[in-house]
């Protein structure tokens, strides 16, 4: 069985609301954050390689390959629409 509830006027009443002081909500004593971490150990874009990816010769290395592919890839993709583009201006 499910015990039945009184539902009056006493029992509805919500009681003294506080106000809240917005004044020390844009205070400048916050807590100091901790730095955003990495979803991965490596770095996977140019982007994310920072200066602790460059301490040793083999984190350095991995950067560096990293930085080499990408503009390999950069450049054959401008090669391709130059080629691309060129074609298409002969057409007409």
């Amino acid at each position: 069985m499910v015990p039945s509830i009184d539902i009056t006027e006493e029992n509805t009443s919500l009681g003294p609301v506080m106000d809240v002081d917005n004044s020390t909500a844009n205070c400048s004593n916050k807590e100091p954050t901790t730095p955003k971490r990495r979803r991965f150990a490596e770095p996977r874009y140019i982007g994310d390689i920072r200066s602790p990816d460059l301490a040793t010769p083999r984190r350095a290395k991995r950067s560096l390959t990293i930085a080499k592919e990408m503009i390999t890839k950069q450049s054959r993709k401008i090669r391709t629409l130059q080629e691309r583009n060129r074609n298409l201006r002969k057409k007409s």
